[in-house]
């Protein structure tokens, strides 16, 4: 799918940015290649192809007078950029974010999205409970932590698990799902807007798939702006300020619905 915000790749946001309450900044916006669509959208020639979230991003910034600079880097380098430099964005978890290490959180969330468990519709798996997983095979998408979930896992990330359900690791959703259709798998666990994004580019229709929901697993997940914490403070009061309004008048639902 394409951006419904077209046309822009290094943005100067129209706007006199003494009137935001900041002088003019160049923000690096960090894009994850390859394995967050629908949330970023990118490809070489155009790193701000769409996305949900690249979406939002540059309606917070119009008419701003801000800069948005954007850099495709694969997930392995996303921390190092950040301690490289004092200007970057991108999105992620308030979990994930630690103040030590130079990580600042919007106040105000991009988006909430919920987990759903995909299995194949000629051998639908129903799920209550974690323990309905136990002794399953269940295909999870690399270096993604699932609250909730990650304590029964044998191989969580960053953490323990006790392996009482065996996570097999993709490094896509696209390839999560490719996986389910092989059979490598009985289920696959992800957001919903992911699964419902890369069913088509998986090759599998929505009749060849039992789509439940997951929240008994994983809780609601709220997915937030990250950025150093040497951004001034009146660049994180206009993007708390522009979510805000965003959500008050329908514009980050819609974003949303776009990628559904």
């Amino acid at each position: 799918m394409r951006s419904i915000l077209t046309g822009l790749i290094f943005v100067l946001l129209w706007g006199h940015p003494s009137a935001f309450g900041a002088e003019a900044q160049t923000l690096k916006y960090l894009v994850l290649a390859d394995t967050v669509e629908p949330l970023m959208l990118a490809s070489e020639d155009q790193p701000m192809r769409g996305g949900i979230v690249t979406d939002v991003l540059l309606a917070v910034f119009a008419q701003s007078g801000h800069t948005i600079d954007p850099l495709i880097v694969p997930w392995q380098r996303a921390a190092a950029e950040q301690k490289a430099r004092d200007n970057w964005i991108m999105y992620g978890m308030r979990s994930a974010c630690d103040p030590g290490e130079g990580c600042a959180v919007s106040t105000e969330p991009i988006v909430d999205f919920d987990h759903v468990i995909v299995s194949l519709a000629d051998v639908p798996l129903n799920v209550r409970a974690h323990h309905d997983l136990f002794g399953k095979r269940l295909i999870l998408v690399e270096n993604f932590h699932y609250p909730g979930l990650d304590r029964f896992l044998m191989t969580p990330v960053d953490t323990a698990g006790d392996g009482s359900i065996v996570d097999i690791r993709a490094f896509s959703p696209e390839g999560a799902l490719r996986m389910l259709a092989h059979r490598r798998g009985e289920a696959f666990v992800d957001w919903d807007v992911r699964v419902l994004y890369n069913l088509e580019g998986a090759g599998l229709s929505r009749d060849e798939v039992h789509i439940s929901d997951a929240s008994s697993l994983v809780p609601k997940q709220k997915i937030h702006f990250f950025y150093s914490d040497k951004l001034p403070h009146a660049v994180r009061d206009l993007i708390d300020r522009k979510l805000s309004e965003m959500r008050a008048n329908g514009d980050l639902q819609r974003i949303v619905a776009h990628y559904r």
